[in-house]
Parts: structure tokens; sequence; C-alpha cells
């Protein structure tokens, strides 16, 4: 129940920041805190740097990041962003944050103990072990919203942040489902 108050309070703050076109780029543990019961995404420097780069400096557009680069933390990169796509969305914090959900289910990241170019290329290439087969006790709506968040087609993960949230109200501190979400079906 504690694992997914917080999940979804991530969820909600990652919508309302996608809402207003921000992509955090940098979704990990470290940049959530915990008080009072309820979570709180912090550190959208990456974002900031970002957005203010993408601006105009002299009339002539200006880049953080060039083609072929990454910026983020590896352990919680999406493949697109490992992959140095410009185009990076908000899809990327939602494997990230499928990534930080796995790890607070299963006790470590979906990749873990490799060298950080060896985890890039896990992140685009290898599919991580189901987190129920290491976390039996772990809601079945629960796993496969993990498991969808860390698709590595940016398609093929939740629409958004919001409909992630939705999923999490369905899963009952229990931590049985309400109702199959929409969100899994297909």
């Amino acid at each position: 129940g504690e694992i997914v108050g917080i999940l979804r309070d991530v969820a909600r703050a990652l919508a309302y920041a996608h809402g207003q076109g921000v992509v955090h780029r940098d979704i990990k543990p470290d940049n959530v805190l915990l008080s009072a019961g309820s979570a709180t995404v912090t550190d959208f420097g990456i974002a900031k740097a970002i957005n203010a780069a993408r601006g105009t400096d002299g009339g002539h557009r200006t880049e953080l990041t060039i083609a072929g680069t990454s910026i983020g933390t590896p352990t919680y990169m999406a493949p697109e962003q490992a992959a140095g796509d410009p185009e990076t969305d908000h899809r990327a914090d939602l494997y990230a944050y499928g990534a930080m959900a796995y790890e607070m289910l299963a006790g470590h990241p979906p990749f873990h103990g490799l060298t950080p170019s060896k985890l890039l290329a896990a992140h685009m290439g290898e599919r991580p072990k189901d987190v129920r087969s290491l976390r039996s006790d772990c809601p079945e709506a629960l796993a496969a919203l993990v498991m969808q968040c860390l698709e590595k087609e940016p398609a093929a993960r939740p629409d958004g942040a919001a409909a992630i949230a939705r999923v999490l109200e369905t899963i009952t501190s229990s931590g049985a489902a309400t109702a199959a979400p929409a969100i899994l079906a297909g």
C-alpha cells in the first residue's frame, strides 16, 4: 500500500509537469522526497537546463546536447534517452518511473551491477525479468503497469502519467485491483 501511494504521488507530479510541457529527464529515487505520508518530485534541473538551452541566443538556436549523446542517470534512463534521441519526450519519464517502481518492488533496478555502457545497452536491448518473478506478492495490475512502463518503444508505454495514476487508483491498499484497467488491455 505504501509503495502504491508513493507511486501515485509521483505519477500525479509527472502528470502536472508534463501538462506544463516539462519533461523531467532524471526520475530516480534520489529525486523523490518523502514527507508526512506523501511523495514530492524534486530536481527539475536537467529539464530547466534543456529548456533554457533550446531557447535562442542572439537569434541562433542553442542546444545543450547533440544527437548521439545522453543526459540523465543511466540506471533509470529510457532507451531513446540513452541513444541521445533529440526527440525524447514525456515517455522517457514514464520509462524512468517504471525503473524506479521496479526497484521499489524488487529491491533493485531492472538492470544492475553493470558498467554504465553495458547498463545503457541493457536498457536499449534487454527485457527485464518480470517483477512478479522477484516479488510474488506484487499485485498483477501493478506488475503489468511497471512492465508496460519499461517497454523499449515509447509508443508501447502508457499514454501518460495521468493514465498511470488512474491505474494506481484501482489498486487497493490490500494489493487487489478493483478491475482490470483499460490501459493494460492489448
